[in-house]
């Protein structure tokens, strides 16, 4: 059936019927706004159970690039990227256009996007269509049989139904960010824990000397407890990685990177579990070679001189060495090799086809690099998560696989879970959960717009149409609210 609303008729249907051109309003219970612009996200429904889609047909649009775009664009999609977005400031411009992306679909159309008072009928529709005890009048006039009920009434029943589904949605949405929450906080203790083990054990591997194969039985475990976990609770290490500094980096760098280079493989699905178990091994043990290093230049605060940065790019050969004298694996031994290799040849060891590289080697290349961007040096600051990824993508056409670059940045969000952001409003917070809009993630707010700590953070989904007011201004650095260390302590109390 057809439901009248003041931006247009809109139909409802289920997934068999939705078709690469239609417009939808909403899935589910969610009000949203964007096109299926092509059948790649076509598939994406399709591969879910999607229920009564609010869609609109023949809709006028128009596919552009940054460069084209202008204050008062309704952007439907961002290249892979499904968002409804309304540039309202030359800011929002001007971070798509630095960011280097392109394929943006817009609308041609005026008032395209439905007001909050639509998106309440919607939702309010869409919800009591999954209520089980309707009487038949009311089963009639979601199904879009014939009703015993007025149109006029109907719509009043909606409207007023409406007030009831916002209050419980919000009370839904709410319980459901406190347990991703508490499961993202039992994670990082997880995580913490095995980063800790798995430093002590490389530590104990650096300082053996003559390694042998039997050796490997202690990292072995770490990469299966690595595996687990990030397969359990995907970003706890990430987020681990991300708010806390130690002092010994050689050592919890090698898990920070194996970790995160598991996350984006299993975002990549294409591996098996025992590749994963293999690769993810290769990964923690990829800067083994520095043990042959001269341990002042692995903690040296100042410059390398040319004497000593030509021994320190020694540091991927002596690590193939090693793990080759360990009886690991080839692909193992590659990524030990490989991980400084970059397409322009700008890297080291010279002379390696990256052309000729695994998909798995330069994938740890891009994991090697952002995790030496995020990280504290004495010789350097770190960058906010936001930063690394914007460098990672302007380097990524000479630098790195650029497939892989945007693999990368999908698997962590534009504002990667832990980041800590400033709001409009000048408050800011943690990103707590960025998987239903990369770009308008769940924030917990815990700071007020004159930077006080809050006693108990405020959490905010910016997605949902009461908070579309609110943009995100800027990524911050944790360390400035918190120059004791201590941002983990308190993103595990929020």
């Amino acid at each position: 059936m057809l439901f009248e609303s003041n931006f247009e008729p809109v139909t409802f249907c289920k997934i068999d019927f939705l078709k690469v051109g239609d417009t939808l309003f909403s899935v589910g219970s969610t009000p949203t706004s964007f096109r299926v612009v092509n059948a790649e996200v076509l598939k994406f429904f399709e591969a879910f159970p999607c229920y009564n889609l609010g869609i609109k047909r023949k809709e006028k649009v128009t596919l552009v690039d940054s460069k084209d775009l202008k204050l008062g664009d309704l952007l439907l999609t961002m290249g892979r990227f499904l968002s409804p977005i309304l540039l309202k400031n030359q800011q929002q411009i001007d971070f798509f256009r630095q960011w280097g992306m392109q394929n943006f679909v817009i609308s041609l159309e005026q008032n395209f996007q439905p007001n909050q008072s639509d998106q309440l009928k919607l939702q309010s529709k869409f919800l009591s269509a999954h209520h089980q005890d309707r009487t038949a009048n009311e089963e009639n006039l979601h199904l879009g049989k014939n009703s015993a009920l007025e149109k006029k009434d109907a719509l009043l029943h909606i409207q007023k139904e409406g007030q009831i589904s916002k209050f419980t949605s919000k009370i839904r949405a709410a319980q459901e960010n406190k347990d991703k929450l508490e499961k993202l906080q039992k994670g990082i203790t997880t995580a913490e824990e095995i980063k800790e083990k798995g430093a002590e054990i490389l530590q104990d591997l650096f300082h053996k000397g003559n390694l042998q194969a039997s050796y490997l039985n202690g990292t072995q475990e770490i990469a299966q407890s690595i595996c687990q976990n990030v397969q359990e609770n995907e970003n706890s290490a990430n987020i681990l990685a991300l708010l806390k500094d130690h002092d010994d980096y050689t050592f919890r760098h090698s898990v920070d990177v194996a970790n995160q280079f598991l996350y984006v493989l299993l975002k990549m699905n294409a591996y098996g579990e025992d590749d994963l178990k293999n690769l993810t091994l290769g990964a923690l043990m990829h800067d083994i070679g520095k043990s042959r290093i001269p341990s002042y230049l692995l903690t040296k605060p100042g410059s390398l001189t040319e004497s000593e940065w030509k021994l320190m790019r020694m540091h991927p050969i002596y690590s193939a060495e090693i793990m080759k004298n360990l009886n690991m694996l080839p692909s193992q031994i590659e990524i030990g090799l490989k991980h400084h290799v970059k397409k322009n040849n700008s890297g080291y060891p010279e002379g390696i086809d990256f052309q000729g590289m695994s998909e798995s080697a330069r994938l740890s290349v891009i994991a090697d690099v952002f995790q030496s961007l995020v990280t504290k040096r004495p010789y350097k600051v770190a960058d906010t998560a936001f930063s690394a990824l914007k460098k990672i993508k302007i380097g990524a056409e000479d630098l790195y696989d650029s497939k892989l670059v945007e693999i990368f940045i999908r698997a962590f969000g534009v504002f990667p879970l832990g980041s800590l952001i400033r709001l409009s409003s000048k408050q800011s917070g943690f990103v707590i959960d960025n998987q239903k809009v990369s770009l308008r993630p769940v924030v917990a707010v815990c700071f007020s717009n004159d930077d006080n700590r809050l006693q108990k953070p405020e959490i905010i989904d910016l997605s949902l149409p009461d908070n579309m007011e609110l943009e995100i201004i800027t990524a911050l650095d944790h360390r400035v609210f918190f120059p004791k260390n201590d941002a983990l302590t308190y993103f595990l109390k929020i």
